[in-house]
C-alpha cells in the first residue's frame, strides 16, 4: 500500500483509541462499554440510557432502557466522509403503555445524535454525540411524555362530547412546539391539513418550529392527531384554549387569525410575537417558552386585548456571561450565536473590550429563561461554530462560563428590551471597559461587572 495512505490511517487508529479510552474512563461498565477495540473490525461504543416513565403510569414500572450504539468506520475521524454511525434500540421496558411512545421516539433520538456527528465530520465526535444523547433524555424525552399526556386528554374530550348539544360548539386554539420544521413535505402538509380542517393560523419554520392555530375544537384535535402521526424529532402541544360558542354560526365572527395556515420564515419569531400581541393571544404565544400565566381574564378562554404581550425580556430572570478566547471567523461566529439565541427565544449581548494586550477580550451574554439559556450553552459546546488556523470548521474549545444564574433584580422587574437591543447593535460591539462595566452591571448586577474587572487585572 502506498505510504501516503498508511500515515492517515495510523493517525486515525491512534485518535480512535484515545476516544475509546475516554469512554472506558468516563463511564462505568454498566453505563457504557466498548467492543472490537483491538481487532480489525470497526470499534463500537454502547451507551445505556434510562428513560423515566410518565407519572401517569404505575410507579412500580422501571425506567425504559435504551441502548445507543456508536460505530467508528474506517478512516474516522481523519476522513470527513467517514462519519460516526449512530443507532438505538430498546432493550427493556416493563410498561406496555409507554413502550409504543418510546419506540416512536427513537428516530428522534437517533436524528438528534446524528446531527452532532455530522457537525463533527473530520474530527472526534464521540463526546459530542454522547452528550447529545444525554441532552435528549434530560430535555426532549420529558416533553415527549408531556405531549403524550396532552394527547390522551384531548382524545378523552373528543370521546365525551355531548351529542345533545349539536347546536353548540367550542372554538379551539393550540400552540405546538417542534424541535424544527424544515422539510418541504411537512410544511406542505401543515398547510393542506389546515385547509382540510378549516383551521387558520401561522407556522414558523426553522429552529424551533412553532404552529399556532384556531378553529372548531374537534378539528383542532384531529389536526393534532394527524400532525403527531408524522415523524418528528420532537413535537409537543404546549398551549391550548377552548372557548364555548352557543351558536355554531357565530364561530367565524370570533376568530382572530386568517382562514388559512400562513408560513413564517426562520427569522420571524418576533413577527409571530407581534401578530399574537395584536390578536390578544398573549398568554398562548408565551407557552412556546413555557411561560404560563394564571390570568382571571382567561377563565372563559378569552384574553383581555388591552393587556398586551409584555416584552419577553421583562419576564426573564436567568442569564449566562461567557468569555471567548478568540473568534477566527468573527462574522460567521456572530451569525451562529444570533441564530441560536433567536431560535431559543433569548436575548444576546456581544461585546469586545480592549485589555491593553494584542487582542480584545470577548464577552457573550445570554438572557432568557433557565432552560433555554442552558440549551444554547449545550448546543454551543457541541457545534462547529468557528474555523481553525487552516480555515476548517471546528468546535469551540476555549469557552469559559464566567457567571450563570439569576439576573439582577432591577433587570427582571423592569422592561429592558430596548436597552438590550440598543446595546446589542453590531456597530457598538467594541466598547471601553467603563461602558462595558455599566452594561454588565445593569444586566447581571455586581457579579457580572466583577467578572469583567477580574479579567482586566
Amino acid at each position: 500500500m502506498d505510504k501516503t495512505f498508511d500515515i492517515p490511517e495510523d493517525e486515525a487508529t491512534e485518535r480512535r483509541q484515545a476516544e475509546l479510552e475516554f469512554v472506558s474512563s468516563a463511564y462505568t461498565q454498566e453505563e457504557a462499554w466498548v467492543e472490537n477495540c483491538s481487532s480489525e473490525a470497526c470499534p463500537k461504543i454502547s451507551r445505556r440510557l434510562l428513560l423515566p416513565q410518565s407519572e401517569q403510569t404505575d410507579s412500580t414500572f422501571e425506567p425504559i432502557e435504551v441502548l445507543l450504539t456508536l460505530t467508528m468506520p474506517k478512516g474516522y475521524p481523519v476522513n470527513e466522509d467517514a462519519s460516526i454511525e449512530v443507532n438505538a434500540s430498546i432493550t427493556s421496558s416493563s410498561s406496555p403503555a409507554m413502550l409504543k411512545v418510546a419506540l416512536n421516539s427513537l428516530p428522534g433520538l437517533v436524528d438528534f445524535c446524528r446531527s452532532a456527528a455530522a457537525d463533527c465530520a473530520g474530527s472526534e465526535a464521540v463526546f459530542p454525540v454522547l452528550a447529545r444523547g444525554d441532552e435528549w433524555v434530560a430535555q426532549e424525552w420529558p416533553e415527549i411524555l408531556e405531549g403524550n399526556v396532552m394527547l390522551d386528554k384531548e382524545s378523552e374530550v373528543a370521546i365525551h362530547v355531548n351529542e345533545s348539544e349539536a347546536g353548540q360548539c367550542n372554538l379551539g386554539r393550540r400552540l405546538i412546539y417542534s424541535h424544527h420544521i424544515i422539510a418541504k413535505t411537512k410544511r406542505k402538509a401543515i398547510g393542506d391539513l389546515g385547509k382540510h380542517y378549516s383551521l387558520g393560523g401561522y407556522f414558523k419554520i426553522g429552529w424551533p418550529g412553532i404552529i399556532i392555530f384556531e378553529g372548531e375544537e374537534e378539528d383542532c384535535i384531529s389536526f393534532v392527531d394527524e400532525i403527531r402521526g408524522m415523524r418528528w424529532q420532537h413535537l409537543v402541544v404546549r398551549g391550548e384554549q377552548k372557548i364555548p360558542v352557543e351558536d355554531r354560526s357565530k364561530l367565524e365572527s370570533i376568530r382572530v387569525f386568517p382562514n388559512e395556515m400562513v408560513e413564517l420564515g426562520e427569522g420571524q419569531m418576533s413577527e409571530l410575537a407581534e401578530i399574537c400581541r395584536g390578536a390578544g393571544l398573549n398568554d398562548l404565544f408565551l407557552t412556546s417558552m413555557k411561560i404560563y400565566k394564571d390570568n382571571e381574564n382567561t377563565k372563559d378562554g378569552k384574553i383581555d386585548q388591552d393587556e398586551g404581550i409584555p416584552e419577553p425580556q421583562a419576564r426573564w430572570n436567568y442569564g449566562s456571561l461567557v468569555h471567548l478566547d478568540h473568534w477566527n471567523d468573527k462574522k460567521g461566529y456572530r451569525k451562529w450565536l444570533r441564530k441560536a439565541a433567536e431560535a431559543a427565544g433569548c436575548d444576546l449581548l456581544l461585546k469586545e473590550c480592549s485589555s491593553g494586550g494584542k487582542k480584545p477580550i470577548i464577552f457573550v451574554g445570554i438572557m432568557g429563561d433557565k432552560e433555554n439559556v442552558r440549551r444554547i450553552l449545550k448546543r454551543w459546546r457541541t457545534s462547529r461554530v468557528d474555523v481553525d488556523a487552516r480555515g476548517a470548521p471546528c468546535l469551540e474549545r476555549m469557552l469559559t462560563v464566567l457567571i450563570e444564574g439569576s439576573l439582577h433584580s432591577s433587570f427582571c422587574a423592569s422592561n429592558k428590551s430596548e436597552y438590550v437591543r440598543n446595546m446589542a447593535r453590531e456597530e457598538k460591539i467594541r466598547v471601553d471597559s467603563e461602558s462595558l462595566g455599566e452594561i454588565l452591571c445593569n444586566i447581571g448586577g455586581t457579579e457580572w461587572a466583577n467578572a469583567l474587572t477580574n479579567l482586566l487585572k
